[in-house]
């Protein structure tokens, strides 16, 4: 293998474990001449260097996606002509490792690795036919071959290798077949801890659509609480409460508002019986899941809401030690950093600076070679913290921020993460519109042709708030533009404003719009062409436009 693939192979990698979930096909079909046994190679090698940097997460998710890749190759095909007799002889095996390990990760997990190419389609077929042929009989049979189901699910669908939307899919099957014996009404308590498992499962299945597997988590976690009460399972409520608030933040159906209501709620809930003394690490998760649905939240005072966010995580990282929880505390650090730099009370400059430094401190343990994703996620922050800041040069802060939009751009490609990476064009041309350093005429160019890239993504029909956006900063680049003709780049700017003011209109979006009708009136006020008087007439109607909803 010549050093110029190997690169080759690397950087494929390192986009699919940069892209958003789902988007790992896309990724691998605009690379398809590297996909071949040697890449598996590759992969099993950076998976093995991810493991040693600590991140035995992202180690096990690249084995899987290796796994599933010598599939479909036909590098491992065992399972792919498997026999159903075949499929029922390894589950029956699985099954009685299940009963004699007791359910013990540490027993069955190097059995299922040893066994990979049998995690697929044929098994997820021959499980429920194998249980209902093992789910008859006596009744204390029935529910120790229910009891083995469950604890199967549970194993598989936490399984870190293989293909993960199918062993969800296998968890999934595992846990409604249970609950055709554990009824509610003869094992209230077996079926509502299976709806519990059957939640988790749906908040991460990858199979249907999303927003309708949420919705299936959030009725299983309100069935499972109708046995599971505060009187009666004080520690299960508490966290089934927690599931609840975690779906709920992320729920795509519902209005958004009272869905951030129902979040904070079932927190404040849980809270009550995960106390620091008594459950400090499902204190602090739960902390979690409440600051980042106060961090989102719409009702109340936007400025309390912040508090209320870093007030939790502040409380996560007394728990969430970087000795203790390393990666855990790493991505706890990226959010404070959000919430800082959007906080509101205190003084600007020291949030911003409270922003930089937890970004800093989860730069030391999100790095790129063992978190690409999560090292852009905070090189993001970094940038808006550095656009913002008010210490330091600004020059030498312009600068910094530029850098780290690019270091963004490495790892939020256009093939990997288009949205995101359109996003991070529109952002850098604002910060090489702001530029002190350099030629200004060249870093207007810079600037025009940023926005113009982010364009190529955000086309109106598919991102209209972000189309808006992007043109109202292209037309500012056109509007300040040093290059090509005055009067020309002038006309350009009053096309992009005109064109941002049919997204941004006042009833929609009345600050956005206002500042827009601003920013024409600027324009028409330094336009070239046309009849003088009538431009100015355009610009003093613009700038009352422009004026009138800061004062309604």
């Amino acid at each position: 293998m010549d050093e110029q693939r190997m690169q080759a192979y690397t950087m494929l990698i390192e986009q699919l474990l940069g892209c958003a979930s789902g988007e790992e096909l896309a990724v691998l079909q605009q690379h398809t001449e590297l996909v071949d046994a040697e890449l598996l190679v590759v992969m099993q090698q950076y998976a093995a260097y991810l493991d040693s940097q600590g991140n035995g997460n992202g180690a096990q998710w690249l084995l899987g996606m290796a796994g599933y890749l010598a599939n479909s190759l036909g590098i491992a095909h065992a399972g792919a002509d498997e026999s159903s007799e075949d499929s029922e002889q390894f589950l029956r095996a699985v099954l009685r490792l299940v009963v004699d390990s007791r359910g013990d990760a540490q027993q069955v997990y190097p059995f299922l690795e040893q066994h990979q190419d049998r995690l697929n389609e044929q098994l997820l077929q021959t499980l429920p036919e194998v249980a209902a042929r093992l789910l008859v009989g006596e009744s204390d049979w029935q529910q120790l071959v229910a009891d083995v189901l469950v604890h199967f699910g549970n194993l598989i669908q936490q399984f870190p290798l293989g293909r993960r939307g199918l062993n969800l899919e296998l968890g999934i099957t595992a846990y409604q077949l249970v609950l055709q014996f554990y009824t509610r009404e003869a094992f209230p308590v077996g079926w509502a801890m299976t709806q519990n498992n059957l939640a988790a499962a749906y908040l991460y299945r990858i199979k249907e659509e999303r927003a309708d597997n949420l919705e299936q988590a959030i009725n299983a976690c309100e069935l499972a609480l109708q046995v599971y009460t505060r009187e009666a399972f004080p520690i299960n409520w508490a966290a089934t409460q927690n599931n609840l608030a975690f779906v709920y933040t992320n729920r795509i159906k519902g209005e958004r508002v009272d869905n951030l209501e129902q979040a904070i709620n079932a927190c404040e809930l849980a809270l009550q019986v995960r106390t620091r003394e008594a459950f400090p690490v499902d204190w602090a998760a739960t902390q979690n899941n409440r600051a980042i649905a106060y961090s989102n939240r719409i009702k109340g005072q936007r400025a309390d809401n912040l508090e209320q966010a870093i007030n939790a995580y502040q409380n996560v990282l007394q728990v969430r030690t970087r000795e203790a929880f390393p990666v855990d505390w790493a991505y706890t650090q990226n959010n404070l950093a959000a919430a800082y730099l959007y906080r509101i009370k205190g003084e600007r400059a020291d949030n911003i600076e409270q922003a930089i430094n937890a970004c800093e401190l989860a730069l030391q343990v999100r790095t790129r070679e063992a978190f690409p994703a999560g090292w852009a996620a905070v090189q993001n922050n970094l940038a808006s913290a550095y656009l913002l800041r008010i210490k330091g040069e600004r020059a030498d802060n312009l600068e910094r921020a530029i850098t780290a939009y690019q270091n963004v751009l490495q790892v939020d490609t256009r093939e990997a993460s288009p949205a995101d990476w359109a996003m991070t064009q529109n952002n850098l041309a604002n910060a090489y519109r702001d530029r002190i350093k350099e030629e200004r005429a060249d870093n207007l160019e810079l600037a025009i042709n940023a926005c113009q890239l982010a364009l190529q993504v955000f086309i109106r029909k598919d991102f209209p708030l972000e189309w808006a956006m992007t043109q109202n900063n292209l037309a500012n680049a056109y509007r300040d533009r040093i290059k090509g003709e005055r009067a020309d780049n002038l006309e350009l700017a009053i096309i992009a404003y005109q064109l941002a003011l049919e997204v941004r209109t006042r009833e929609a979006f009345p600050q956005n719009w206002a500042a827009t009708q601003n920013n024409l009136a600027n324009a028409y006020k330094d336009r070239i062409k046309g009849v003088r008087a009538n431009n100015l007439e355009l610009a003093i109607k613009a700038y009352l436009l422009g004026i009138e909803p800061r004062y309604v």
